[in-house]
């Protein structure tokens, strides 16, 4: 995942997190990590692959990549 990838991943996140009324902090409680970690994540700087499936499930957004593949197949 690219630079680019994982920041739209974390506007992503973040957009629905307000509409969720969710802090970031309650996300890395669900999500089991520590919450700067999750940050890093949000904002690009750690990729974070082991948990963007739990942290796409838990805030119920959709794979970029399940969307890729059907927007192409």
């Amino acid at each position: 995942m690219n630079e680019y990838e994982k920041k739209k991943f974390g506007k992503k996140v973040k957009k629905q997190l307000i509409e969720l009324e969710m802090t970031q902090r309650d996300l890395a409680k669900k999500v089991g990590v520590h919450e700067n970690y999750l940050t890093d994540i949000l904002n690009g700087r750690r990729s974070g692959e082991k948990y963007k499936d739990k942290i796409q499930k838990i805030i119920k957004i959709k794979n970029h990549q399940e969307n890729l593949k059907r927007k192409y197949n």
